[in-house]
């Protein structure tokens, strides 16, 4: 799957392009997606956020580089990080995704994260720790 809003076509039988999904359709595409490749074009807008966020707590996120969701990612925990148009650094994340033990510790991570940051109970605490002080 690729959310791309400049490729025009591909060949490769296992490779979707989408354009502006989020929400209840991006849930749809990532329910039976093996990872995520998020590859951020606009790198001074957050627009990846939401994407980013309802992936973690489903699948794995291989992610490029991007300033603005430095608070989100944790390289290695929570997504791998590369740079843009690395074809190295992308092969040897989708090496590593290979790994099983490795998967199954970055999901386990991604849940708890995902529970701990952006979960509503989350949000609850954090409104809950705002309005106290």
């Amino acid at each position: 799957m690729i959310c791309d809003n400049t490729a025009e076509t591909t060949d490769a039988p296992n490779i979707e392009i989408l354009r502006t999904v989020y929400g209840a359709e991006n849930y749809a595409y990532i329910r039976n997606a093996r990872e995520l490749l998020l590859d951020l074009e606009d790198k001074s807008t957050s627009s990846g956020n939401t994407v980013f966020v309802q992936t973690l707590e489903r699948i794995p996120i291989i992610m490029t580089r991007c300033g603005v969701l430095a608070d989100y990612a944790i390289d290695g925990r929570n997504c791998i990080l590369i740079d843009d148009e690395n074809a190295e650094q992308l092969k040897a994340a989708l090496d590593r995704m290979g790994d099983e033990d490795f998967r199954s510790e970055m999901s386990r991570f991604q849940k708890q994260d995902h529970a701990e940051r952006y979960s509503m109970r989350a949000a609850a605490r954090k409104f809950a720790a705002a309005t106290r002080d």
